[in-house]
Formats: C-alpha cells, sequence, structure tokens
C-alpha cells in the first residue's frame, strides 16, 4: 500500500510545531515525562532563532493532513552557540521527531533524507546531530544510515554523530 504522508519545506509558520517537535526529542516522544531541565533554554537556540531560509527544514502530513513528524537543521553562527553538536558553522546539526502515534511509517528514514538534501542545497559537505546516551535505539538507526560517532557532548549527556555527505547516495 502507497503511503500518502507528504512532505512540504518548514516555514516561520511552523515554529509552534517546531517546538512540539523539539519538546517530542526531550522526552524520546514519551509525554508522561517531564521536559529536561535545560529544555527552555535550549529551546531559544533550537526553536525561536531557527531560520527557515537560513537553516531550513521539512514537515510530514499525515493522510488526513495533520503533522507526523518533522527535520529542521541548525547552522549555528559560531562555536560558542548553544547546540549540542555545534561542530562549525558550515556543518549544520540536524534535529529530527516523528509523532509516536507515526511511528513504524518509515518516516524517520524519510526525513533523514530529507535532511540530506537540505544540507547538500546549502553547499555543506558533513551534517551532525545529537543523541542521548540512554536513546539505543535512535543510535542504531543513526548508525545504520550512515552516521558515524565523533565524540561525546561537552555537557557529557550523549554522543555526536556526523554523516559525510560526499560518502552516500
Amino acid at each position: 500500500m502507497e503511503s500518502r504522508f507528504t512532505f512540504r519545506p518548514a516555514t516561520t509558520e511552523d515554529r509552534t510545531y517546531i517546538h512540539r517537535l523539539f519538546y517530542l526529542t526531550d522526552v524520546y516522544g514519551d509525554e508522561s515525562k517531564q521536559v529536561s531541565e535545560s529544555f527552555q533554554k535550549l529551546s531559544q537556540g533550537y526553536v525561536f532563532d531557527w531560520d527557515p531560509q537560513h537553516d531550513g527544514g521539512v514537515i510530514v502530513l499525515d493522510p488526513s493532513g495533520a503533522p507526523a513528524g518533522g527535520v529542521w537543521l541548525r547552522h549555528w553562527a559560531d562555536r560558542t552557540a548553544v547546540g549540542f553538536a555545534n561542530i562549525s558553522p558550515d556543518v549544520p546539526e540536524l534535529i529530527i521527531a516523528v509523532e509516536p502515534r507515526n511511528i513504524h511509517h518509515g518516516l524517520g528514514v524519510k526525513l533523514l533524507i530529507a535532511a540530506v538534501e537540505l544540507a547538500r542545497s546549502t553547499g555543506s559537505e558533513l551534517l551532525a546531530l545529537h543523541v542521548d546516551h540512554a536513546n539505543d535505539r535512535a543510535v542504531r538507526i543513526y548508525k545504520r544510515f550512515g552516521f558515524k560517532v565523533m565524540g561525546t557532548d561537552p555537557l557529557n549527556t550523549g554522543v555526536v554523530m556526523t554523516l559525510d555527505l560526499n560518502g552516500i547516495y
């Protein structure tokens, strides 16, 4: 059966939804969990300072037109910015989440592919992401996709992974 999910570029009007997706990343999709102590501070850089024209993103909609997930990139201005996977200004960090009701539809991989295409369109040769130490499932998915562990983040809460965009597809 063909998927009827649709993908579209993220816009400024999606900022509230991107904030929800950022929340889902913080609680690993478990809405019964409390957000981390750093959630509000990190929201500024990852959500409110996000610029759809400069950074870019993709929103996926389910067959009814409701948001089902998304991916967005952050091109941090300099190494002192708050990002967990802030490697350099020319290496975007991707942030991704799928609504819990829409897992097991292959949306995560499709969103990763969209992120790769988006990063390439800005001339990036490398893509970075951060995964919490406790999120073994995500680490396995990213490794299968081709990401490699680069090291731990500055706060030692997780690993920073990178993907060489010249080495895939």
